[in-house]
């Protein structure tokens, strides 16, 4: 079951990082993928919170969501800001 969570796991992350090379075309799927790692976020934090796990079972799940949330939030900001400049001129 882990190697199963494991292999999706970096699917996703795959995916995150090769569609950052065209945001534009990308950009409604990376919005989606900020969507689930926050969803994944919260959910890892109310998990710690009630006692089903501890932090260190859980140690990547509780700083990776908010790294890719950044990173692809950051980008996405990024084309926006220059989608806007573009709409100036």
């Amino acid at each position: 079951m882990l190697a199963m969570l494991g292999a999706r796991a970096l699917g996703f992350a795959y995916g995150m990082l090769a569609s950052l090379k065209d945001i534009r075309r990308n950009a409604s799927w990376l919005t989606g993928m900020i969507i689930v790692q926050a969803i994944d976020w919260i959910g890892t934090l109310v998990a710690v919170q009630v006692g089903k796990v501890t932090l260190a079972q859980v140690s990547t799940a509780s700083f990776l969501p908010t790294l890719f949330i950044a990173v692809l939030g950051t980008e996405l900001l990024r084309l926006g800001r220059s989608a806007d400049r573009g709409k100036a001129r």
